[in-house]
């Protein structure tokens, strides 16, 4: 970047050096480009993992009601779900009559 001012006859040229100033700037671009492309691709996966397990379900039942025999009249699913533990809570109450 260069400055040029007319002093009488003569011009005065002032010449700054931004080098340092432009590769701070690119380095910055390039973190900021990093950054957003790590950002995407994360989005990307949840997004991809979530669809995942919100059809499964859907597949599951698509494919046990695919199983059935039309022309049984009494057909029922079959059902192969594991029995799921029920998670109780760790707070115990204070009076040992409760609970």
């Amino acid at each position: 970047m260069a400055l040029l001012h007319p002093n009488g006859s003569e011009h005065v040229v002032l010449a700054l050096d931004i080098t340092e100033l432009e590769t701070q700037q690119n380095h910055g671009a390039l973190l900021s480009t990093v950054t957003d492309t790590i950002s995407l691709l994360l989005a990307i996966l949840l997004v991809r993992s979530l669809a995942r397990r919100l059809s499964a379900p859907v597949k599951d039942i698509a494919k046990r009601l695919a199983s059935l025999d039309a022309r049984e009249a009494a057909a029922r699913l079959p059902i192969n779900y594991k029995k799921l533990k029920l998670i109780t809570s760790p707070w115990r109450p204070m009076a040992p009559w409760i609970g």
